[in-house]
């Protein structure tokens, strides 16, 4: 066992066949037929784009005339022409596959790397991303027919979520970032389950609950979240906080599906999961009250730590402690959303047990407060990091008076030293537009959102054409980083959510409401995965109006200018007023 990129290799060797012990079903991968989006060729030699990165590998199919030729193959990620070179200690995780082949007639498939065989199903073999192909020494033409490509994909990926916005400067860039967030979940789905990309291809809670919160919004299903889920219960890492987010994944689920057996199933655990066995004397969890009984339990195969964000240059010079204000902002949620769940499976000592955690959690970091009322990362420092404001007023740590002073303090860290670009990774990028879009800051999010600096979605989508989110904002960040990280995707959820405004007000969406962002500068059209069907949602600026499909089973509230009108099963037409 060793760290690489600040996380867990284990030695562990995920089959399809482990994975269906988990979900009660064979894993279910298809492989899927992909177009080229071009092919251009030049003589003998033949360049192929395929318009976005997939999980998979090709067959040649060559004639008569190349049997017995010896071609020159390439399959990657970049469109650079070699390998994309590494910017620290580590290889970049970029992927470049070369190899020769002698081609014979019919059928030609290349041997990727044994490890490319990780989590796939014998009958699917092994498989790599990469967009671009490159043949060289080919005779005569070569056409469609001469390649097949063939795509890795769960079975239950389907697009059923997608948004289309129009009619301002601000939709062009919006339609990219959904088309990358999106065709995320897709292509990252090759094993079903979620994963933390290709270079480890081993779940993470953080990178799973983000790639989950996308998943419903675009698949609207629950089983490759839940298979996820049940590996990580009993295969959980490192990170202190990753432990808070098996505790939102499973209020995730149970708000999507309304379904408490899942809840009632894994309420142990999760209860362990809180750390309440870490809070010490100031009220405050550390990994220095980790006990050997605590280590047996917790199921972990490397000590566990802070791990606040990664890489480590995203932390915004946090200052390290044994106590963080960052990672204790999360358990703290971690309480409030255990005392729902005890609730609901009518826990009601529970219920307090976990709220008095709440509390006490609360007050142990109000000591971290600084006399100019921000949370001191750690005890001992007078340094607030942008991690240690946004995550608190995310979670409703903050409150009155307090909250114009955060808010003032991310904009100038924002806008001033991060020049309008986000201050943490891919990673926290979602936490902090939570925290602005809950907190009324709309236009700073979406000015997040689509900020053109190193730090943000359009710097992949401009420096790197990405198809598929990236593990961080830039490879100068992140020496080993690879291309195929849906923890960089959480606008798949964001943008519905709190761009268009569509959030369940019940678990399992019975009802649900629609509150369009007054920062929602264009025009929109929106299908939404529901359990009950899929609805439908178009706002349309030039004449202020908004069609809605609401599917049987359920009732949408719209919220517009301070007015609520309940729109039953149907279609309906409603004025739009609040649009700008």
């Amino acid at each position: 066992m060793k760290m690489m990129g600040g996380k867990t290799l284990r030695k562990l060797v995920l089959t399809s066949l482990s994975l269906a012990m988990l979900g009660g079903a064979e894993a279910g991968v298809g492989l899927v037929n992909v177009e080229p989006a071009s092919i251009r060729q030049n003589g003998s030699r033949v360049s192929i784009d395929l318009g976005k990165v997939w999980f998979g590998n090709i067959e040649i199919n060559a004639g008569i005339s190349n049997a017995g030729r010896s071609v020159s193959l390439i399959m990657k990620e970049s469109s650079q022409p070699g390998p994309l070179p590494s910017t620290g200690p580590e290889a970049i995780g970029v992927r470049f596959f070369k190899s020769d082949l002698t081609l014979r007639e019919g059928t030609n498939k290349p041997v990727l790397r044994e490890e490319d065989k990780r989590l796939m199903p014998p009958e699917v073999g092994a498989v790599m991303p990469f967009r671009y192909i490159e043949i060289d020494g080919w005779q005569g033409a070569f056409s469609k027919a001469n390649i097949q490509v063939k795509a890795a994909v769960a079975d239950t990926w389907q697009e059923r979520g997608r948004m289309v916005f129009s009619g301002s400067a601000d939709a062009y860039w919006l339609n990219r970032i959904w088309s990358l967030s999106s065709h995320t979940m897709a292509a990252t789905s090759f094993a079903d389950i979620f994963v933390d990309g290709d270079r480890e291809r081993l779940p993470y809670e953080a990178d799973g609950y983000i790639n989950q919160l996308g998943w419903y919004a675009t698949a609207g299903e629950s089983s490759v979240p839940r298979r996820t889920f049940e590996w990580l219960i009993e295969n959980p890492n490192w990170p202190t906080e990753w432990q808070s987010h098996m505790i939102f994944m499973a209020w995730a689920d149970y708000m999507h599906t309304g379904d408490i057996a899942f809840l009632r199933k894994h309420y142990d655990r999760l209860g362990f999961l809180t750390l309440h066995d870490l809070i010490g004397p100031n009220d405050l969890i550390s990994t220095k009250n980790i006990t050997e009984r605590f280590k047996k339990e917790s199921r972990l195969t490397y000590p566990m730590g802070d791990i606040v964000d990664w890489p480590k240059n995203q932390r915004d010079g946090y200052v390290m402690g044994d106590v963080n204000a960052a990672t204790n902002a999360m358990a703290y949620q971690g309480f409030v959303l255990m005392a729902k769940i005890a609730k609901v499976l009518d826990k009601s000592e529970d219920e307090q047990r976990w709220q008095a955690d709440a509390k006490r959690i609360r007050t142990g970091l109000e000591r971290l407060r600084l006399a100019n009322g921000f949370y001191a990362d750690s005890p001992g420092t007078q340094h607030t990091s942008a991690h240690s404001i946004f995550l608190p007023l995310a979670y409703g740590l903050v409150e009155g008076a307090d909250k114009a002073r955060y808010i003032r303090r991310l904009n100038t860290v924002i806008n001033g030293k991060f020049r309008g670009g986000f201050p943490g990774s891919v990673y926290t990028a979602p936490y902090l537009l939570e925290a602005l879009f809950e907190n009324g800051q709309d236009d700073l999010a979406v000015a997040l959102i689509l900020n053109n600096s190193d730090r943000g979605w359009r710097n992949m989508l401009q420096k790197y054409e990405a198809t598929v989110a990236h593990e961080a904002w830039d490879v100068k960040f992140k020496d080993n980083e690879d291309w195929t990280h849906a923890w960089g995707a959480a606008p798949a959820y964001i943008l519905p959510r709190y761009l268009l405004g569509v959030q369940q007000l019940v678990p399992g969406w019975a009802r649900w409401r629609i509150r369009p962002s007054k920062a929602l500068n264009a025009s929109v059209e929106a299908w939404l995965p529901l359990p009950q069907g899929t609805a439908y949602v178009k706002l349309d600026k030039n004449n202020g109006t908004a069609t809605v499909r609401v599917p049987a089973g359920t009732v949408a509230e719209f919220v517009d200018g301070g007015e609520t009108r309940n729109l039953t099963a149907g279609e309906h037409e409603v004025r739009w007023k609040s649009y700008r």
